[in-house]
């Protein structure tokens, strides 16, 4: 059974002035109301908890002398940006090995050598391998997959 949950949802402008009467710092109201808008209370409260006030093992509903809105969506900026960038290199990480892994492959079993179960190492599991291979083929949008499966 859900936990009863009885708050009521609040406009950004009451966000803003929720945050405010807690010691947050917003020098600009309407910008604050336009974050919440756009990112997210509860996105935002992630960055915004190492800020609050703590009392020995509890943290406190109150924010730390200081602490501003406009630093808090600074860092929350700075982490999607930094994000971004890391899943960008990881991508084209990927992409070279699975080029070199696929060139080496083919040229040293063939095209279809992952059918072959000598090629792997003994204690591989090549059948449940070949099954999660079939299921993505399966899955796949991609026209050349589409055709190569038919």
């Amino acid at each position: 059974m859900l936990k009863p949950y009885n708050k009521k949802p609040l406009s950004y402008a009451e966000q803003v002035h929720h945050l405010q009467s807690k010691g947050l710092s917003i020098h600009n109201v309407a910008w604050a109301e336009g974050i919440l808008a756009k990112y997210g209370y509860y996105r935002l409260s992630v960055y915004w908890y190492p800020y609050r006030i703590r009392s020995g093992n509890n943290v406190l509903d109150r924010f730390k002398p200081g602490t501003s809105f406009e630093k808090i969506v600074q860092l929350y900026e700075f982490d999607t940006e930094l994000r971004l960038q890391i899943f960008g290199a990881i991508e084209i990480i990927e992409t070279f090995l699975r080029t070199k892994l696929t060139y080496y492959l083919g040229h040293q079993y063939g095209a279809f050598g992952i059918y072959n179960a000598q090629n792997f190492y003994p204690k591989f599991n090549h059948r449940k391998f070949l099954e999660t291979c079939n299921k993505e083929v399966g899955r796949s949008k991609d026209t050349f997959i589409q055709l190569w499966s038919l």
